[in-house]
């Protein structure tokens, strides 16, 4: 294999960490609005309890209805993220299938790291893979989104 198809792949992992420390962001994110929700309800719960005031008891149910739509937009988006995700660790994975076991086996830093990567993502891509049905739904979306 040569020095450019390894640099090649190398930099293909490179961008896929970067969008998976991205998507990790975005994954934590979703956790904090999770938990603010959760808690919003409670507190919309215990005021309609306490017989309150209507005009507070609606505008707390108006922030709710907003963050809930946030809610199940971030939702969507990792979840896409996630079957582009798998999409791109398949790639990767093909690519580095295609060097030999020998150069693999070098010494070369490049050749270890390389293989180092080809063994983590095998490993991972079970987890994350989707079903058939999320698949297709992702496959017909983004042909929509190219017309």
């Amino acid at each position: 294999m040569s020095k450019k198809d390894t640099t090649y792949i190398l930099n293909e992992i490179r961008n896929y960490l970067d969008k998976f420390n991205n998507a990790s962001d975005e994954y934590y994110s979703f956790i904090k609005l999770s938990n603010e929700l959760s808690e919003l309800r409670t507190t919309i719960q215990r005021i309609e309890l306490a017989d309150a005031s209507i005009p507070y008891i609606n505008q707390l149910k108006k922030q709710y209805d907003a963050k809930e739509q946030a809610y199940i937009a971030l939702y969507k988006y990792i979840k896409h993220g996630l079957i582009s995700s798998w999409y791109e660790t398949n790639k990767i994975i093909k690519d580095i299938g295609k060097i030999s076991d020998a150069d693999l086996s070098n010494k070369n830093k490049q050749m270890q790291y390389l293989n180092h990567y080809k063994t983590l993502l095998q490993e991972n891509n079970n987890i994350i893979k989707p079903t058939l049905k999320e698949r297709i739904a992702y496959s017909l979306s983004n042909l929509i989104r190219k017309r």
